[in-house]
């Protein structure tokens, strides 16, 4: 019985780690949020500021500030 909750417990996580956000932005590439990513240079206008991960399509990590984010749709 516990190993039986247990994989579920598991399923449901690596399930939920695989809904991620996808956003497809103006300049072309797919986006998915991966999460807060701490304050750090912008990767598009290099302002040291507080921004959020995306993994692009083409396996690049971005770190993206607020207005970055609502420039491109985000």
């Amino acid at each position: 019985m516990v190993i039986q909750s247990w994989e579920r417990g598991n399923a449901e996580s690596v399930k939920q780690s695989m809904d991620k956000e996808i956003y497809r932005s103006p300049d072309g590439f797919i986006y998915s949020f991966s999460g807060y990513g701490g304050v750090m240079n912008c990767s598009d206008c290099d302002d040291f500021n507080q921004v959020n991960e995306y993994d692009r399509e083409d396996g690049l990590v971005v770190f993206f500030c607020n207005n970055c984010e609502n420039k491109k749709h985000l």
